[in-house]
Parts: structure tokens; C-alpha cells; sequence
């Protein structure tokens, strides 16, 4: 099930717009220390799409700029991949030494287990910047840390755009599932506990998505793998 949650900034006061922001990303994302110059009347916008573990949030603000500090990083860290997409604006990310622009044809990465300086945005207008954001856990992802660190430092290409992405994810996810439920060591452990360990916490959403993929509802295609008999049942 699709779960959104809204924020708007002017259904705030003026003097905690900012700070009721800068939670919410706390929330989303992880720690950060965030700025702005336009915090005395900071405008913002944020939906906030939730599809199991994976979230996706379209996002309109003033500018600002992101800190995620070693300190932070100690702090708490949730071991996720932060994609953004700027489609109006653009994104300067600082790692180390080194600078990288991200413009709307491109994607920028983020690891939350990394150090990262962050502006969104001409600090010195008012123009907003506009993009989407999606948040990954590491866990669901089929790539190394290290492959992961290499990608932080790319300038990815958002030719693909973030369907793509989630589709490949959700398929990814669901061939985990699959297999766990065709492992016959796995025969006792509970379905709803191999989709919530491959990121379905709903058990309605995981067979919904488990049966478009496969022809059948996971109960079934258990039972068939039990007997021999997945072949033909999945689809490319």
C-alpha cells in the first residue's frame, strides 16, 4: 500500500517553518545540519511517497545547504542511499576535496555512511530549487560498499529517470523473495517474514506485486516449488 505524507510550509508559522523542515529530513533521511539564508520565512514543499522501505519525495525549497558530518555519521546512521534528481536548480556537492555539479540531467548520489557538504540552490535568491528525492536502504540494493563509493564520486546519467530505477529494484527484491520461498531449508520460516526481510512490510503488497510477477500468490508458488513445480509459473 502507498502511503504520502504532505508539507507545506505556509501551513506553518513563519518563525518554525524551517525548523519543522529540517525534522522532517531528519526523519527522511538522516542526521544533518542544515542552513539557509532564507530561514527567517523558509518556503518549502514535500510529499513524501512510501512504497515499503524505499520512499520517493518530490521537493520544491529555498535554498539551502546539507551537512552530514562525521560526527552525525557516528550519531546514527541508517545505511541508506539518498538519489536525488534536480529538475530545476542545481545540486554542488563537496566530498573531501573534490566538487561536483549535478544539473536536471543528472543524478546525484548519497551515501549516508559518508561525510558530504551539500547546496541546493543560489544561496543569494529566493528562487526555489526543484526536485525528487528517493531513499534506498543499502540492504536492498545489489551493489558492494565499495561500488557504492565509486558511484558517489559519478556524475549518473537520469536518462533512465527513477521509474527504472524502482522497477529494477522491486524485481531485484521480488527474485530474493522467490528464492527463499523455493529454498526448502526455508520451508518454516513464515511468508510474511521472507517479504518483510526483502522489503515488503505488507503482506497485501508483497503478494499483490509476488502474483503480477509470477502467476501466482506466493502461498501457491511455495507450495508448487514443495513439488517441483515452479516451471512456467515465473515471467521474464
Amino acid at each position: 500500500m502507498l502511503t504520502e505524507t504532505v508539507f507545506r510550509s505556509e501551513d506553518v508559522p513563519a518563525a518554525d517553518r524551517f525548523e519543522c523542515w529540517r525534522d522532517l529530513l531528519r526523519q527522511l533521511h538522516a542526521p544533518l545540519d542544515l542552513d539557509s539564508e532564507h530561514r527567517s520565512d523558509f518556503r518549502a514543499e514535500q510529499r513524501v511517497l512510501e512504497l515499503g522501505e524505499v520512499s520517493v519525495w518530490p521537493t520544491r525549497f529555498q535554498p539551502v545547504r546539507f551537512l552530514r558530518t562525521p560526527k552525525l555519521i557516528r550519531q546514527s546512521d541508517p545505511e541508506g542511499v539518498h538519489l536525488s534528481l534536480p529538475l530545476d536548480g542545481v545540486l554542488r556537492a563537496t566530498r573531501g576535496d573534490r566538487e561536483t555539479a549535478y544539473g536536471p540531467d543528472s543524478l546525484c548520489l548519497v551515501d549516508t555512511s559518508r561525510p558530504l557538504d551539500l547546496r541546493a540552490g543560489d544561496s543569494f535568491s529566493p528562487r526555489p530549487h526543484i526536485g525528487v528525492g528517493l531513499e534506498v536502504p543499502k540492504a536492498l540494493l545489489p551493489l558492494t560498499w565499495d561500488r557504492i563509493d565509486r558511484l558517489t564520486a559519478c556524475r549518473l546519467s537520469a536518462r533512465e529517470g527513477f521509474g527504472g530505477l524502482l522497477a529494477q529494484l522491486l524485481h531485484q527484491r521480488l527474485e530474493h523473495a522467490r528464492r527463499d520461498l523455493a529454498d526448502p531449508a526455508q520451508h518454516a520460516t513464515p511468508i510474511h517474514a521472507i517479504a518483510a526481510r526483502w522489503g515488503f512490510p505488507r503482506a497485501a503488497d508483497f503478494t499483490r506485486a509476488f502474483r503480477a510477477a509470477y502467476g501466482s500468490p506466493p502461498r501457491d508458488y511455495r507450495h508448487a516449488s514443495s513439488w517441483g513445480d515452479t516451471a512456467g509459473r515465473s515471467r521474464p
